[in-house]
């Protein structure tokens, strides 16, 4: 497993990667093993980034009077997110729990369920609760401008 240590040997970033490799200057990309059990082998792995204190980001580039500028997103109450999909991407909170987050930081469904599949071209989430399956529909956000 990979983590971090600062120059003291203390643990900066939890051991718990099964890949780690540097992103950027303030990012690492790194990938977690979903402890869950009833996942496929497709949903076997979360592949996201984090910031230097092991919190899971995302990165969110914009043109902001004709220059380039990187907003960085913390996902603090998470300990891994998948990759963002229509700017939805499900995050496995520090209880266990699933849910969905915004690439812009926000809630999209609350982190309560044992199970959750994004199904983005069909605008659907299936979800289960305690044994208990349910289809979430939803319709994406339209583009202003």
């Amino acid at each position: 497993m990979y983590g971090c240590i600062n120059n003291k040997f203390e643990e900066v970033i939890k051991c718990q990667y099964i890949f780690m490799s540097m992103y950027s200057d303030y990012a690492y990309s790194v990938s977690f093993q979903n402890p869950k059990k009833i996942y496929h082998n497709d949903e076997k792995y979360f592949k996201f980034l984090i910031n230097h204190k092991g919190i899971p980001i995302n990165i969110i580039s914009t043109k902001e009077n004709g220059l380039n500028k990187q907003t960085i997103i913390e996902f603090e109450e998470y300990i891994a997110i998948t990759n963002f999909s229509n700017n939805l991407a499900i995050g496995l909170s520090r209880n266990g729990k699933l849910g969905i987050v915004r690439s812009n930081g926000s809630t999209f469904i609350e982190a309560i369920y044992d199970y959750i599949r994004l199904n983005i071209n069909e605008f659907h989430i299936y979800a289960e609760i305690e044994g208990e399956g349910v289809i979430i529909i939803y319709l994406p956000e339209k583009k202003h401008g």
